[in-house]
């Protein structure tokens, strides 16, 4: 369509896929904790077997990671 990447539109991806490596520009991404997810999961699934009582949700880190295809701000 003609439009410039980051000029005119930004892209982001999520979880840093191997897809980044042979993209024309390295691609922004966000890095999500996949392997404390699960663990997270599955401790609250095992917990709420037994009846323990859980919190509704549980916040993980994240981490932006910055390609060539978003601009930086200002």
């Amino acid at each position: 369509m003609g439009m410039d990447v980051p000029g005119d539109i930004g892209i982001a991806g999520f979880n840093d896929l191997v897809l980044n490596a042979v993209l024309p520009l390295r691609l922004t991404t966000v890095r999500t904790p996949r392997r404390a997810m699960g663990v997270q999961g599955a401790r609250a699934l095992i917990a709420r077997i037994h009846g323990v009582v859980q919190e509704r949700s549980v916040v993980l880190p994240s981490e932006l990671v910055p390609g060539a295809t978003t601009r930086t701000q200002g």
